[in-house]
């Protein structure tokens, strides 16, 4: 059996990898729950599913390493830079045939890629790993798990929240996000980032009603578009082969919102040339600039696009939304930067909060917490116009002993033409 690696796909020539000075981290569901396969396929191929990507990483790193590298019953594996992922990926070479199925030897189901000895193409976990790898490109922390219940694990374990989700648009992954209340959720547009309308949210979700208002639909992202990876030379994979195909743009999106975060920009948006230009490949039929009319349609559907401009291509869109009940108009707090901050805000009100839940509803107790509140508005100060900024949590929204305990913060982000208010009660001991 020869000894396949995906090392082709790390060639400088086609792949560029940048660091980030403040890692994005970010979740993707590449499979399922761990099962060890068993091999009695053609040439030793794998006759039972291991659990797709994140199986397969689970099997090479309790099976194929020495020592081995953590335990079969993990839930979520991290990486950090590409070359890990692959190493990972490639101690399969030589084991079993899943890495590549020739013409010539049928049995690779759960393969990773197929060659009819010339063109390399991409399986669905040949496509998730292709997924993974760029998105690594950019800088950020992937936490990569078989069940949602691997993320949660991992904020536990690590105290790092997810900034984004990977998607590709399951039901688990929209289901997972409800809950989710600060992480945002990158999905492709319909028939995989073909389309200009966003994914059907009204079945992803458990409620239609939660396709609109400041819920999870404000921390959804939907992009349109192809990235195009062309005539890459994959020798390490089989001689004289090349690989050619296309991915939805999602990973280019979490790029984007990785050099947002890592030059502090995420407050303002992630969409520009500096923030999202694309590292590898080329964007399939790019939106021009000037074609109104097409651009009108994704505002309406709350659907990002890129533009190109001089062989260089970003985003032309930066809209959060799930559609339902969008009109043509449509707000600038419905825009990444205003949005983002928004939930940031509401999540970090609510630990605050939390930290008085049992002290009485008094005027003492109420100070404390403005002072705590406006303290951490002062951090972020640089997104905010000042002169909008009022937090009230005293008798007008309270009662002295009550047992609920309201704060009402009013912002206006710097890049929006509105304020918006949060409001967070939680319930007192007294």
């Amino acid at each position: 059996m020869a000894d396949e690696t995906l090392e082709s796909f790390l060639n400088p020539f086609y792949y560029n990898y940048q660091g980030a000075v403040s890692p994005l981290y970010y979740g993707f569901l590449a499979g399922s729950t761990y099962v060890p396969p068993t091999f009695n396929g053609v040439s030793g191929a794998a006759s039972t599913d291991p659990g797709g990507l994140f199986g397969w990483l689970i099997y090479s790193r309790t099976e194929l390493y020495d020592p081995q590298k953590g335990l079969t019953t993990d839930n979520y594996i991290v990486y950090t830079e590409p070359l890990e992922f692959v190493k990972d990926l490639n101690a399969l070479s030589g084991v079993t045939a899943c890495i590549l199925t020739t013409s010539n030897t049928q049995g690779g189901t759960f393969g990773f890629f197929s060659s009819d000895g010339r063109n390399i193409t991409g399986k669905t976990n040949g496509n998730d790993f292709l997924s993974a790898l760029y998105s690594l490109a950019y800088g950020g922390t992937l936490v990569i798990t078989g069940s949602t219940s691997g993320f949660v694990s991992y904020e536990s374990a690590t105290d790092n929240y997810l900034d984004v989700l990977m998607c590709k648009g399951t039901t688990a992954e929209a289901r997972y996000l409800e809950n989710a209340v600060s992480t945002i959720g990158i999905f492709p547009s319909v028939n995989d980032g073909a389309g200009q309308t966003a994914l059907n949210f009204d079945a992803l979700f458990t409620s239609a009603s939660l396709v609109s208002g400041s819920t999870v639909a404000d921390r959804i992202v939907s992009v349109s578009g192809k990235n195009y990876k062309f005539d890459i030379p994959t020798p390490s994979l089989a001689p004289n082969t090349t690989y050619t195909g296309t991915m939805n743009l999602v990973p280019d999106v979490v790029g984007a919102f990785s050099n947002s975060k890592s030059t502090n920009n995420l407050y303002y948006t992630v969409a520009g040339f500096n923030n999202s230009k694309v590292l590898n490949g080329i964007v399939q039929s790019p939106i021009l600039w000037t074609d109104t009319a097409t651009k009108d349609i994704f505002k309406k559907n709350r659907v990002n696009f890129y533009i190109q401009t001089n062989k260089n291509y970003f985003m032309g869109l930066d809209l959060v939304g799930a559609t339902a009940g969008a009109s043509s108009a449509y707000t600038s707090n419905e825009r990444i930067g205003p949005a983002k901050l928004r939930v940031d805000i509401e999540t970090a009100v609510r630990k605050l909060i939390l930290r008085y839940v049992f002290l009485p509803n008094n005027s003492t107790t109420r100070a404390s917490i403005t002072s705590e509140v406006s303290f951490y508005l002062q951090s972020i100060g640089t997104f905010l116009d000042p002169t909008y900024t009022q937090i009230t949590c005293n008798e007008s929204n309270n009662s002295d002993n009550s047992p609920t305990l309201t704060i009402d913060v009013t912002v206006k982000p710097l890049i929006a033409s509105e304020e918006f208010t949060i409001s967070v009660t939680t319930e007192s001991s007294t």
